[in-house]
């Protein structure tokens, strides 16, 4: 026997079903201006935040190598291991 001879309740659906779409608030001009400067703002900040990171972090793996007598590329990739692990 390969199908069912009843129905059941899980019938397939419609394959034509349309999805129903939420509809968004407009937005005025001066307020997407707004938002997107704010956006820009929040980016710049973040971008800049990491960059201050990661030249600290270039410096202390500079001090560390010299002061261990290990090349720079060993000491990031220790760093680099070291983060995947903790």
């Amino acid at each position: 026997m390969r199908g069912r001879l009843f129905k059941t309740h899980l019938q397939p659906k419609q394959a034509n079903q349309k999805k129903k779409i939420s509809k968004r608030p407009k937005l005025t001009k001066e307020f997407q201006t707004g938002l997107n400067e704010r956006r820009r703002a929040a980016y710049l900040s973040y971008k800049n935040a990491i960059q201050s990171l990661l030249s600290g972090l270039e410096k202390d793996i500079e001090r560390v190598a010299i002061e261990n007598r290990k090349s720079i590329k060993k000491v990031s990739q220790d760093v680099q291991m070291a983060r995947q692990v903790y």
